[in-house]
């Protein structure tokens, strides 16, 4: 998200027509009937835990910061009156992008004649890569997060301490009495082992 934006929600508000307006001053004002409460709040914490990956989809399609945030505007929309759709343990993520493909393909109707804008064809086929790189990352993650917690409990904060604020195998060396070079060795063959068997899951999924 570039210097100075924030998220679509930060001046924003959901009426009962569900609708989003900005608000004066950046204020948040949240009108929602009392039984959409807790959907709109899950449906809130969702969209904000994805929004920077659908940023980035929408971004890649779109020619300026101000189009890009007129896209996502309106995918919080058309998301928020599809969320039923939504089905149990499918990815927010990835639903989101495809909503957003459409978005943009609407978007770029209305702006045809403006010649920096992407041709349909051309918007299809970054939208189809897109996508398609959206599911690889997804499946590797899904993938990592099942090879971690084949390691056991010191290996796998071992592992992490590298990408661990406050954390590092020189910390972990200290407080364990051993020696750093060794730890060091002992991650990189971590490493290995995680991205042999990553591969190996991610095989089984294709």
């Amino acid at each position: 998200m570039s210097e100075g934006r924030e998220s679509v929600y930060g001046k924003r508000r959901l009426l009962n027509n569900g609708l989003l307006e900005p608000l004066p001053g950046g204020a948040a004002v949240l009108v929602v009937p009392n039984e959409e409460t807790y959907k709109y709040e899950e449906f809130t914490r969702l969209f904000l835990a994805q929004e920077r990956k659908v940023r980035a989809f929408v971004r890649r399609m779109t020619v300026s910061e101000e189009d890009m945030d007129d896209v996502i505007q309106q995918v919080a929309l058309v998301a928020w009156r599809k969320f039923s759709d939504l089905k149990a343990g499918e990815d927010f993520g990835l639903w989101a992008c495809v909503i957003a493909r459409y978005e943009v393909l609407k978007w770029r109707r209305k702006q045809a004649r403006d010649r920096l804008v992407f041709s349909e064809q051309t918007l299809n086929l970054l939208a189809d890569t897109e996508l398609e790189n959206l599911e690889r990352r997804e499946r590797e993650r899904k993938s990592l997060d099942s090879c971690l917690e084949k390691l056991s409990e010191n290996e796998r904060a071992l592992v992490l301490s590298v990408h661990t604020p406050g954390l590092s195998v020189a910390r972990i060396a200290e407080e364990t009495g051993q020696q750093a070079k060794r730890l060091y060795r002992r991650v990189s063959k971590l490493r290995l082992a995680l991205l042999a068997c990553v591969k190996t899951e991610v095989a089984k999924e294709a």
